[in-house]
């Protein structure tokens, strides 16, 4: 099982520095449809994102789930968000697994 899944993973790291934010987030919100069946998208979650960033967490999470006001959502709407609010000593990475592209 381990070299067949292993075959279709790629692993990256990404460093977060202080002040910096990271967003993962489920599709349930990108996919959500309101009145007219447009989709919430990719980019509207973006554009909110990076108008929050530099909010507590809790802050940010808040105006994600409130701007999907007068959507449906139809599957699960999951935001993970990771902030590094303090210097460390060490360097904070984020080991990023993720699927490949058939």
């Amino acid at each position: 099982m381990a070299e067949e899944i292993g075959d279709v993973l790629e692993l990256d790291q990404l460093a977060l520095h202080p002040g910096d934010v990271m967003l993962v987030n489920t599709d349930g919100i990108t996919e959500a449809t309101d009145t007219q069946g447009q989709m919430y998208s990719d980019k509207k979650l973006a554009d909110i994102f990076e108008g929050l960033g530099t909010q507590p967490v809790e802050e940010i999470r808040a105006g994600i789930l409130g701007s999907l006001e007068g959507y449906t959502c139809k599957d699960d709407v999951t935001p993970l968000l990771i902030k590094r609010d303090l210097p460390m000593k060490k360097t904070f990475l984020i080991i990023i697994i993720s699927i490949k592209r058939l």
